[in-house]
């Protein structure tokens, strides 16, 4: 048996992921900032880097055509740009 678990709920809107070990169950923090869920967002960046969540969400502000807020919803139909790349 493993030692714990993981799962991942990735939401349309939102992504939630916990863990369960001893028989427990937890959300895990993943940004950090004290909740249990991160936007499902997604941004490129100019030097390639992918950023996701809160992160991606305050920088759409600074090129939208760059930033995904549901990403979820292009699965399966093919490709997704960012800015000027898939």
């Amino acid at each position: 048996m493993n030692p714990w678990e993981l799962g991942i709920d990735f939401g349309t809107s939102y992504t939630v992921a916990a863990v369960a070990m001893d028989g427990n169950v937890a959300t895990v923090d993943v940004e950090s900032n004290g909740r249990s869920r991160l936007p499902s967002s997604v941004f490129l960046s100019l030097d390639g880097q992918i950023l996701v969540g809160t992160a991606a969400q305050h920088q759409a502000v600074f090129a939208p055509e760059r930033y995904e807020p549901t990403p979820k919803r292009v699965l399966g139909e093919g490709e997704l740009f960012l800015g000027d790349r898939l």
